[in-house]
């Protein structure tokens, strides 16, 4: 069998301009204000309780929203970006809309759910229980 050279007759499918702006930022991709963006979590679990921290720098405690729905529970809000008479040289942070989703791994109670914002970090403090685990809880943040 021979080896035969191919070369491209057409245009690369990624066009140059996209490519060039993609190695310039690093191979790093950014969310404009209507993709939105995920904000990372860590969770972890006590005897009694289960605790999430979200990272939010830049997002306004009155911009988050709180949920929970059997055992899951939905951090949602939005960080929003400068605007007006601003041009950006760098920008490597997202923006916009946020939503996760997290599913719980225990039954929780359902007065004993309690929400804290300090330094651009939320922390939930969720308490276990045995039974069934309430419909529907809307947290307020502390």
């Amino acid at each position: 069998m021979a080896n035969r050279r191919q070369y491209p007759t057409k245009e690369p499918a990624v066009p140059k301009d996209v490519m060039d702006s993609f190695f310039e930022n690093g191979g790093r991709t950014f969310h404009s204000g209507t993709r939105g963006w995920i904000p990372p979590v860590d969770i972890y679990e006590t005897i009694g309780e289960v605790v999430i921290h979200a990272e939010l720098p830049g997002v306004g405690e009155k911009d988050v929203n709180i949920e929970m729905s059997g055992n899951y529970i939905t951090i949602q809000g939005r960080r929003m970006i400068k605007e007006g008479r601003v041009r950006y040289i760098c920008m490597e942070r997202s923006y916009g809309h946020f939503q996760r989703t997290l599913r719980l791994p225990v039954i929780v109670k359902k007065d004993e759910v309690h929400a804290e914002y300090h330094l651009g970090v939320l922390t939930i403090v969720v308490k276990k229980q045995n039974g069934q685990s309430p419909s529907y809880i809307r947290v307020e943040i502390e």
